[in-house]
Order: C-alpha cells, then structure tokens, then sequence
C-alpha cells in the first residue's frame, strides 16, 4: 500500500486542515453550509404533503385520471428528482473549476425564483415544469454542500461535522410536515395553503442568500489551484485559538493521506453507482409516499399528514444523536447496520392496521433511513480526490437522482398493483441488495483523507474483502 504525506503546497494546505481544532469559526461556517442544505431537504419533503394537498385541491388527479393513466403524484415525483438530476449534472464539473462558494449563490437564487413561479400556477403541467426547473437549482446546491464539508473538516471528526450538519438540514423534514398540517385545507390572507407550502422556502432563501456570502472559499479547492497563499488565509482564520478542541480519546482512528490512482476511482464509481440508485429507490419510496400510504391503510387526508408530521420528527433527531458516535465506527458498518434497521422497521409498518403502528414503525424507518443517509453522503464525498470530487459525486448523484425520479412511477405502479405489502417488500429487497454492495466491496475511510497517486502503480484500495482494506481500516 503507497502512504505517504504530500510534499507540495496543496499537501501542506490539507495537513493544517486535519491538525485543526474545532473552532467556533469553522462551526460557524458548517452551520451556514448546512442551512443552505435545509432548503433542499424541505423541498424534498415537501413532495408528498404538497403532492397530497394538490390532489385534495382538484389540481391533481388521482389514479388513472393523471397524465400518462397515473396519479399526478408520480409526475411531481418525476419532475422533483429529475431536475435535481440535471442539475447534478450540470453544475458538478462548475464545482470543480469555478469553486463551492460560486455555485452556493448561483443555486439559490434559482430555485427561489423557481419555487416562486411554481407557487403561482394553477394546472398540473406548469407546476410540474417549475418543479423541474427548481429541482436543477437544489441539484447545483447538494454537490456542493458535501464536497465543501469534506475539503473544510479535519478528517478525523468528518463524520461527527457530517452527522451535525444533516441533523440540521433534516430539520427542513418536520418543517414542511407540519406547515403541511396546518396550512393544507386553510387560505391565509385568501392564499390556499399549498401556495404557503411553497412560499415559505422562498422567503428563507432570500433572507439567507446574504448570510451565505459570507463564507470563504474551500481551502483545499483552492490549493488546488495552486492559490496557496489564499488558502492559507481561509486556514488561518479557522486556526483562531477559539479553543474548542474536540476530545478524540475515543478514536480509533489518526487523521492519514492515503494515494490512490484512477483504478480506485473508476472501481468506487461503479461501486457506489449500483449502491445508490438501489438505496435511492428505497429511501424515497417511503419519505416521497408517506401520507399517501397512510391513506392506502385506511386514514383520510388531515389524519395521514398528522402521522406523517410526527414520524418527520425523527428525521434530525438521528444524525445529532449519531453525531456523539459517528467517529467511533466504521462508516461502512453503520450504513449496513441502519439499512438493516430499516429493513425491519419498513416491512413492519407495512404490516400495521392502527396509527400507533404507524406512527412507531414509521420513526423507526425515518431514524435508520436517516442514519443511513447521512453515513451515505459522507462516505461518498471521502472516497475520491479533491480535484474530482465535485465532479465524481456530482456523476453520481444525477443517476441516484434519476433513479429517486423513476421510483414515483415504480412506487405508483406496484402500489396500485399489490398494495402497501407490496411496496415494502420491494422496498426492502433493494436495500438489502444495496447494502451488500457496499459490504462486499465497499474500503474503510474513517479518519482517511484519499488524495491522488502519482502512478497506476499505486492502487492502495481494492474490495472490502482484501488485505490492503483490512491494513487500511485497522488501527
């Protein structure tokens, strides 16, 4: 295995960064990233209350009666992840050349501007056409959270950051459930409750568009560019003295540079590519359905989104408290552990005839589902190198984000066809499926920071199964 501490200046940048304290600047700035996240994460969430609400509103039609003989509900899912798709696509190469910072202020202007438009609509084609277009700005924006957190973090309290940061933007989860609640079915001020679903978000971003200025550019990305004197100025301003020096007695990991070559690259793709768009399909068929399969069991409109206000609490609840653990293990076990969870948990909900049923199996699987998530995003970002890594993630997530577009007509197809039984055991087979992949093939990276080999010769990372991993993992 080829390890080794970088000679050059951008090396230099990185070791810093990793020998840092966790200072009140730099939480300071993770909050501001996460904030940024939160608006992405309602507006995902907001997906099915919303969907839910336009159908009760007479906008959208249920069944066959919807565009193409489906519900309107699959178009909107459709719509969502497949701008976020293109969105992915588009801006992860601009991550890479023209920076994180860049990219944050271009993001979000466009989706306020698109959320707005959507929310003044009155049919079903334009809202789903401005639902795309809001979707490709919150796809520019994903990327670049990640890829920031990873580069901005010392890397043996990554996924402490990580797990902090989604517990914050999982606070967007309960947000739009329960504003769902209590506006769907009302008219504030004459405007029907759905338009103030969408509103809400729009009103944020502008609000925070200038706070999120603030932020500096990422330190790594900019020694990349060989501006090391500027990075060097973003460093020193975390290296503050603040003084809030995080324990790592419980660690059993020390932060290392490990080389890897385009082998490893090309390997991790394909790897995670199999694993996401699997668990994707899972993950959103429960969180994008959730009070239209309440309803399929047998509650009415009001009483599913109630439920689903409370199982929406669980959502932040799980990253803060995996936040206190997350450095302790492997980030590969815990997503095959909490995809285990949510095995469990999703078919027992699909199994419950009564709210308490629903309600507890269903914070059960939002809690695992959350923990895998936010063990997901941070793996992925830590697998490649600084240079690609918005661009390598980016690849990825478009796919995991087609295939979340795709899932609305799966889950609307199988759910028509077999039931609620038959949504959670398709369900649970992807993600037992996705979890192996990860398992079976899957390298270690707690406390692990992947930089790039000089040659082909260096290919320090293979199968989850092979000695160089079990060397690379233990400590």
């Amino acid at each position: 295995m080829a390890e080794q501490f970088a000679a050059d200046p951008a090396g230099r940048i990185g070791r810093r960064i990793d020998a840092l304290p966790m200072s009140r600047r730099l939480w300071t700035w993770v909050f501001l990233i996460s904030v940024g996240g939160l608006f992405e994460i309602y507006d995902m969430a907001l997906t099915a209350p919303l969907s839910a609400a336009l159908v009760a509103a007479h906008i959208f039609h249920p069944g066959e009666t919807g565009l193409f003989g489906l519900a309107d509900q699959a178009t909107f899912v459709f719509a969502t992840f497949s701008g976020l798709y293109i969105g992915v696509l588009a801006f992860s190469a601009f991550g890479d050349r023209l920076g994180r910072r860049s990219v944050f202020a271009i993001s979000l202007i466009w989706y306020a501007i698109a959320t707005l438009v959507m929310g003044l609509q009155n049919s079903v084609i334009p809202i789903c056409l401005w639902r795309f277009l809001a979707g490709v700005g919150l796809g520019a924006e994903a990327v670049a959270i990640d890829c920031f957190l990873v580069e901005l973090v010392p890397s043996r309290i990554r996924g402490r950051a990580f797990a902090i940061s989604m517990g914050i933007q999982y606070c967007g989860i309960p947000l739009a459930a329960f504003l769902a609640v209590f506006l769907v079915g009302h008219a504030p001020l004459g405007i029907d409750g759905w338009r103030w679903l969408t509103f809400m978000p729009v009103i944020g971003a502008i609000g925070f568009w200038d706070a999120r200025r603030r932020l500096p550019e990422s330190p790594r990305w900019l020694a990349q560019k060989g501006r090391v004197e500027e990075a060097a100025r973003v460093v020193d301003l975390l290296d503050d003295g603040s003084g809030l020096i995080v324990s790592h007695s419980g660690l059993k990991r020390k932060p290392r540079v490990v080389f890897v070559s385009r082998h490893h690259v090309v390997h991790m793709a394909w790897m995670m590519l199999v694993y996401f768009n699997l668990q994707n399909i899972a993950f959103y068929g429960f969180g994008s359905w959730l009070p239209t399969l309440i309803q399929s069991q047998g509650a009415n409109l009001k009483s599913s989104l109630f439920y689903s206000a409370g199982v929406a609490l669980a959502a932040p609840t799980a990253p803060l408290l995996l936040s206190l653990i997350s450095d302790r293990f492997e980030r590969k076990h815990l997503i095959i552990v909490s995809g285990l969870f949510a095995v469990v948990a999703g078919l027992s909900f699909a199994y419950a005839d009564a709210p308490l049923g629903w309600v507890v199996f269903g914070i059960g699987l939002t809690l695992s589902n959350s923990v895998l998530s936010v063990n997901s995003h941070n793996y992925l970002s830590e697998l490649f190198p600084t240079r690609i890594r918005a661009r390598m993630v980016g690849f990825l997530y478009s796919f995991t984000r087609l295939s979340a577009a795709v899932s609305g007509y799966i889950i609307a197809y199988v759910l028509a066809e077999t039931g609620v039984k038959g949504v959670f055991a398709l369900i649970s087979t992807l993600m037992i499926v996705a979890i192996s992949v990860i398992g079976l093939f899957g390298p270690r990276t707690s406390g692990v920071t992947f930089d790039e080999a000089a040659s082909d010769d260096q290919i320090p990372v293979g199968t989850g199964n092979s000695e160089t991993d079990k060397k690379l993992g233990s400590r």
